[in-house]
């Protein structure tokens, strides 16, 4: 027997966490190597040339467009893009339910559902603002994020939903202007939390039911989604605490709140270091930005210096207490090892 890549990253990643010990990795190893074989090896290289020969694909149909606007019909032109997906559509109804194949071409009709709304926003000038080009893309991929059941496809649908998200509070809000004005300053806090409120229901999604959203459920995405989720609400409480407004101190308080949680949940519903750190790093990024206001380190080296000293130690205290983390989640897997 032969272990695969996911395979062999699930075990080790076990045993970091502390759920394995070394013995029940002996074990494993037993039954087979814990390092990628010529079959392995193989299939990884099999997945990687379905998802980029798919990506290339997608591509050169857009870019075929892009070099021959100007000599084809709209008719040709809707009917190529619309070939490209049913084609992608077609192959995956060949391939066996949640295989390479599957996901890869499923990936691709995605791709290609954009292309299509953007060439028909192109043709016909609809008038419809870029949001609703994105937002209509994202609608439209989900039921085939769903089937493939993918982090390529899943990534893909965050990055354009956030995308039309974006968007459409730039048109709205004008989050990207902070000015003195109590009412710009006001909208564009507003952006920014519903911005975070987003990504933290796709996170909060994501830890319920990612069995049933991924056929090999891996954290990467529920990181990136964390990511996606502190960035805004980092932003938010940092202008709050420069600007010092009391009217938005509950938008500080929600920063600290969500940080809270954070740690809580990962340190001790859900083992996982990788959130806990990002979780960290946001909240010394806040805290110092906040203290280096306070101390207007601008008219003293001393509070400059004050400031580098509180983020050395802040770091140094999230890396020892990571550190201390993942060996206390060890520790029982030691000990039943040791009365076995």
């Amino acid at each position: 027997m032969s272990w695969s890549f996911s395979q062999i990253s699930q075990i080790f990643e076990l045993a970091e966490s502390g759920l394995l010990h070394s013995g029940q990795v002996r074990d494993a190893a037993r039954v087979g190597a814990l390092r990628p074989d010529r079959a392995a090896w193989l299939a990884m290289g099999r997945r990687v040339c379905a998802y980029a020969g798919t990506l290339l694909l997608a591509s050169g149909i857009i870019f075929f467009f892009a070099y021959n606007w100007a000599d084809l019909h709209r008719f040709a032109k809707i009917g190529l893009a619309l070939a490209g997906v049913v084609a992608m559509v077609v192959a995956a109804a060949r391939r066996h339910p949640f295989s390479t194949g599957w996901r890869a071409a499923l990936f691709g009709a995605s791709l290609c559902t954009g292309a299509l709304l953007a060439l028909i926003g192109q043709i016909y000038q609809t008038g419809a603002d870029i949001w609703e080009l994105f937002a209509a893309w994202a609608l439209l991929m989900t039921p085939l994020a769903l089937l493939a059941r993918s982090s390529a496809s899943w990534f893909m649908w965050l990055v354009v939903a956030n995308t039309a998200l974006l968007c459409a509070l730039g048109r709205r809000f004008d989050y990207f202007y902070f000015e003195i004005d109590h009412f710009r300053f006001e909208q564009g806090d507003q952006a920014l939390c519903i911005l975070a409120s987003f990504n933290l229901l796709l996170l909060l999604a994501l830890e319920l039911w990612s069995a049933r959203l991924l056929v090999h459920v891996r954290r990467h995405l529920h990181r990136l989604t964390a990511l996606a989720m502190l960035y805004p609400l980092s932003a938010a409480a940092i202008v709050c605490l420069v600007w010092e407004r009391e009217e938005h101190a509950p938008l500080t308080a929600g920063f600290f709140g969500v940080a809270a949680m954070m740690f809580w949940f990962y340190s001790r519903i859900r083992h996982d270091l990788a959130m806990l750190a990002i979780a960290g790093f946001a909240l010394i990024i806040v805290t110092t930005t906040g203290l280096g206001h306070w101390l207007d380190i601008g008219n003293s080296a001393l509070y400059l210096f004050l400031v580098a000293l509180y983020l050395i130690v802040t770091t140094g205290v999230l890396v020892v207490w990571l550190k201390r983390l993942h060996r206390s989640a060890s520790t029982p897997a030691r000990e039943q090892e040791e009365t076995a």
